[in-house]
């Protein structure tokens, strides 16, 4: 059998080099010839095995809410990230920084929301990560708020992800949110068209 053309790095052949070129093409020739599995030949050596990375399935979907709020984007969006305005259609005490890794946080009725801000990209999307006790272990859940234009009026689509599921109804805690939302939204626009009328 010939021995690999071992190519020529810089114009310069080595013993060395040329030692460990036709050492590590012989190996990989000798693993691929193998590679079929004919019969009486050996399986060919495993040069390396990975580690099985741990299965993580799909995160669970725990509210899906969506409704269409007669104002423009930029209106919902404000009303999402300013703190006077999320007191007067979602929780008491709230605080809000409204940037990447800011506070979002608030009072319901169920209890504390404390989150941190993890995407803010007005007048399109809004997400916070919100950690929620299960059994004495914090579950870190993920609210995104999505908001596209349909003429003056904008479709709000809130999801609720946890990575494992977590007690609760959480749909009717967020269509509750979101027609809190639109009530506000939409009284507030009947407010200003009301005094600007003669």
């Amino acid at each position: 059998m010939q021995e690999p053309a071992v190519r020529r790095i810089s114009g310069a052949r080595t013993p060395l080099a040329e030692s460990l070129a036709g050492d590590w093409l012989r190996q990989d020739y000798e693993v691929h010839r193998h590679s079929a599995a004919e019969p009486g030949m050996p399986e060919p050596p495993i040069l390396a095995k990975a580690e099985a990375a741990p299965k993580v399935g799909p995160p669970v979907v725990l509210a899906n809410a969506k409704a269409t709020v007669g104002a423009i984007p930029a209106q919902v969006f404000e009303a999402l990230t300013d703190a006077a305005q999320l007191g007067s259609w979602w929780a008491e005490d709230v605080r809000v920084d409204a940037q990447m890794s800011g506070v979002y946080e608030g009072t319901l009725p169920s209890g504390r929301v404390e989150g941190t801000i993890t995407w803010i990209e007005g007048p399109r999307k809004f997400s916070f990560e919100w950690p929620i006790v299960v059994e004495g272990a914090s579950v870190v859940t993920s609210v995104v708020y999505e908001l596209s234009p349909k003429g003056p009026q904008t479709v709000v689509h809130v999801s609720h992800r946890s990575p494992k599921p977590v007690p609760g109804d959480w749909n009717a805690v967020w269509s509750t949110a979101i027609e809190s939302l639109k009530a506000y939204l939409e009284a507030a626009r009947t407010d200003s068209t009301t005094m600007d009328s003669p």
